[in-house]
């Protein structure tokens, strides 16, 4: 049956990691030194083989850990029979992010222990006792507390009478001896592990937190089977890597919502510009076709001549009984088109050169004519420019000799 990962359904019922511990009474513990030529990744072969040397029971009915101090280079393991634990606790630890003993917060605050150091949880109180200048304790001594029933009669004893009852039977002295306790645990994002503590007393501050170096070391002292752990360690990696791809995943999908929001308010724009572009077509052309008439007006307005008097103009430079016009034409920018019929070449020569010499007129290309039986027609270009056009480059224009298509009709040829 398919089961969804634990932080994924943390995540769907908005609880958070989970770390256990377990009561320390339940624990014995062995220290032992660690070989210098001894790596990191050996540390837990060395501690199951000691277990399997040393613990009274199977090493399957044990939960167990360890905790290193390369410091002193020591490994200090604890381990605790399971059915000691009860089923119902066991079946607690597989939803977890972790499984300690009680002791470890303790352990982790004071990396410098006094030589006695006392836990209260909510199931016991615990006592342990440090060697001079020792990282672990030498001895772990703890008591239960009072389950009364709902029908016990006797005097009702509260939990800081039992803890100062049991302290003074081991010969410890209440009053000058701190009691601390559990304040908060907290997992980051990265799993990393802290545990905060602060003594009994009322108003006391927190100690300093404490974070468990590593995740490495954090699996190192959890207390679940190795099997369990290697199996929980592929599955986490396989969480996080698809918590990762869901979360590029997330961005990519808000890009692309983003992308299409941008692209269908882009093309609203758009059309809504086009729009108006063509809703203004017919204003704008209005306009050109204004300016335009404008222009033309004006061009008109300020030549020194109109049209007709341009022609006007050629009419007088023309011979009558040797040049006739056919057809004249003067366009906006002061053009003058001519066509005609003379009785010769030279007659044609004459008039254009006659026009050219008055310096009121450029020829814009070379004389065309073509002759028809006995005469010849021509058709010549010019340019209205007033009295400002220089002769003599307009002379040179024309000595180019001139085209004639040879069309010949009649029985002249």
């Amino acid at each position: 049956m398919l089961k969804l990962p634990d932080n994924l359904i943390r995540v769907a019922e908005a609880r958070a990691p989970e770390v256990l511990l377990t009561p320390g009474g339940y624990f014995f513990c062995r220290l032992i030194p660690l070989p210098e030529e001894l790596t990191r990744s050996e540390y837990a072969s060395l501690a199951e083989l000691t277990l399997e040397e040393c613990a009274p029971f199977p090493l399957e009915q044990l939960a167990w850990g360890f905790m290193v101090d390369d410091a002193r280079r020591e490994l200090w393991i604890f381990a605790a029979c399971r059915p000691r634990i009860g089923q119902s606790a066991l079946d607690e630890w597989d939803d977890a992010e972790h499984v300690f003993p009680a002791f470890l917060p303790l352990l982790l605050t004071f990396p410098e222990p006094p030589r006695q150091l006392v836990w209260q949880s909510e199931q016991e109180v615990m006592l342990m006792e440090f060697a001079e200048g020792a990282r672990f304790p030498q001895r772990i001594r703890h008591r239960r507390f009072t389950e009364r029933s709902e029908d016990d009669e006797t005097p009702i004893v509260t939990r800081t009478d039992e803890v100062r009852d049991y302290l003074v039977s081991q010969g410890v002295d209440p009053e000058a001896t701190p009691i601390y306790q559990l304040h908060e645990t907290r997992v980051s994002a990265d799993r990393q592990v802290t545990f905060v503590v602060s003594q009994s007393a009322e108003g006391a501050e927190p100690e300093v937190p404490a974070v468990i170096e590593s995740v490495e070391a954090s699996w190192w002292a959890d207390l679940r089977a190795p099997e369990f752990i290697a199996s929980e360690q592929r599955s986490r990696r396989w969480q996080n890597n698809l918590w990762v791809a869901l979360k590029w995943s997330g961005w990519a999908a808000v890009f692309l919502i983003c992308m299409l929001l941008f692209n269908f308010v882009g093309n609203v724009l758009v059309e809504r510009r086009q729009d108006k572009i063509i809703a203004q077509d017919p204003v704008v052309l209005a306009v050109e076709q204004n300016a335009n008439f404008l222009a033309d007006l004006r061009r008109f307005t300020e030549s020194p001549l109109q049209p007709y008097e341009i022609l006007g103009l050629t009419n007088l430079k023309r011979p009558i009984k040797n040049i006739w016009y056919r057809a004249a034409e003067v366009d906006n920018t002061d053009g003058v088109t001519i066509q005609g019929y003379a009785n010769s070449v030279n007659e044609v020569n004459d008039f254009w050169r006659s026009l050219t010499n008055s310096g009121e007129f450029k020829m814009l290309e070379t004389a065309r004519y073509r002759r028809r039986g006995s005469e010849y027609e021509f058709t010549l270009r010019l340019d209205y420019v007033g009295q400002d056009v220089d002769v003599g480059e307009s002379l040179a224009a024309m000595d180019a000799p001139l085209v004639e298509e040879s069309i010949v009709e009649g029985s002249g040829q």
